[in-house]
């Protein structure tokens, strides 16, 4: 008994045997002394409670969580990204397929001043922007192609041609406007 680890003492509980309280025995056995005579007692967990629920699937378009920042006198949005798949289907019990608001991936574009492509994981998110995490939720695809493109800006002035005379008795002195660029 004194050379006996954790990993010498299997629990086993056969879930094609649940009761109609979605629970059923486990049962332990010793995996070392396989020709002994030995008793296995429980504490005081005997039986296994599982919480069973309908299997979802539901689709959704790819979104785009921009990360990091393009340089000065460069542009980068959302709709200048373009994904493969476009849509994905995500699968997992219904409480969590019920919490998914959006898949998305997250694009690098720190630095970045030209064009780009990306493979990247799709994670799923709740209404507060933060990733579910679940061991059966899975996806129809485990990478998104990303096309990024990232457009030059400029300064671009903005002139006021002034048409028309000012009504009888006034006299046009000055324009002013804001912004004077864009």
């Amino acid at each position: 008994v004194d050379s006996l680890n954790v990993s010498a003492v299997r629990a086993t509980a056969d879930l094609s045997h649940l009761s109609f309280t979605n629970s059923t025995s486990i049962e332990p056995d010793c995996t070392k002394y396989t020709n002994s005579k030995y008793e296995l007692v429980l504490g005081k967990v005997k039986n296994l409670v599982v919480e069973v629920e309908e299997i979802a699937e539901e689709r959704y378009p790819v979104r785009f969580n921009i990360v990091g920042k393009v340089p000065d006198g460069y542009y980068v949005s959302a709709n200048l990204m373009k994904s493969s798949p476009g849509m994905i289907t995500v699968r997992d019990g219904e409480s969590v397929i019920n919490k998914i608001v959006q898949v998305a991936v997250d694009v690098n574009v720190n630095k970045r001043t030209g064009d780009f492509d990306v493979t990247l994981e799709p994670k799923a998110y709740n209404s507060e922007d933060e990733v579910i995490e679940s061991p059966n939720l899975s996806f129809n695809v485990d990478k998104v192609n990303v096309s990024v493109q990232v457009l030059p800006t400029k300064t671009v002035p903005i002139n006021i041609n002034v048409k028309g005379t000012p009504a009888h008795g006034y006299e046009l002195l000055e324009s002013v406007y804001e912004p004077n660029q864009i």
